[in-house]
């Protein structure tokens, strides 16, 4: 089952190894999960590096 999702805020501490820059930013990522009788099996996730918006 995919799912997908996105965070956009101000880069006010460090975030993944990226120091604050006290700019906006938005990230995405992709969540992928097998689902066997009720359970979550596996999960599968890609997170999209940071991107600035000035």
């Amino acid at each position: 089952m995919p799912t997908g999702d996105y965070s956009r805020g101000t880069h006010t501490g460090d975030f993944f190894g990226a120091a604050p820059t006290g700019k906006p930013f938005v990230t995405g990522g992709v969540d992928m999960v097998r689902v066997v009788d009720g359970l979550l099996i596996e999960h599968w996730a890609y997170a999209a590096p940071l991107q600035n918006r000035e």
